[in-house]
Formats: structure tokens, C-alpha cells, sequence
């Protein structure tokens, strides 16, 4: 991987920055590298990235209107949320909506 890019102070994020700039052979090995691994670091990985966030967004609306309902059982966890929870995500503009629409 890529784990000379791991800054460890402030100081080597900037010298980091400094090396890319001075050295282009160094910048273009680097473009060259994260190009070909890229597409099997969960970095890139946008399905899943999005799949983590809609389900995020469902345990909030879910804690929300557990919320409205009776704050003390909210959900500790993802495997304690109501079974729809576990339904495949709804798109994005209407969760947000439902949010917005339902605000106290």
C-alpha cells in the first residue's frame, strides 16, 4: 500500500507535501500507484461507503422515531433496531425529506 503517506506530526505531513512537490518523478510513482491499487482499496470502495451511510442514516431515523415514541428504548445497537431497519435502503432524498418533513 501506501503507508509512507502515514504522517505521524504535523512536521512529516509537511515535509510529505514538500517531497511531492520538489521530486516529480516521486509524484508521478505515487499517481501511478494509487491509480492501480485504488480500485481494490475500501477507500474507493463507494458502494460500500454508501451502504454504510444509508444504513447510518436509518439508525438515526430510527433512534428519532424511537425517540417520539419513548426515548428510553432507544437502540445500543444496529441488531437491536426494528426489523424494517434491516430493509433495503431507502434512496437518500427520501429519508432527508422524511426527516425535514417531521421536524419538532
Amino acid at each position: 500500500g501506501l503507508e509512507y503517506f502515514i504522517a505521524r506530526s504535523l512536521q512529516e505531513y509537511e515535509d510529505l507535501g514538500v517531497a511531492l512537490v520538489k521530486n516529480r518523478r516521486f509524484l508521478l510513482q505515487v499517481r501511478r500507484q494509487v491509480r492501480h491499487e485504488r480500485w481494490s482499496s475500501p477507500l474507493f470502495d463507494t458502494r460500500r461507503w454508501i451502504a454504510d451511510w444509508e444504513r447510518g442514516l436509518s439508525m438515526l431515523w430510527n433512534a428519532h422515531a424511537a425517540r417520539s415514541t419513548d426515548a428510553r428504548q432507544l437502540p445500543k445497537h444496529s441488531s437491536q433496531l426494528p426489523k424494517h431497519a434491516s430493509q433495503p435502503p431507502r434512496p437518500m432524498h427520501l429519508v432527508l425529506h422524511d426527516i425535514y418533513a417531521h421536524q419538532d
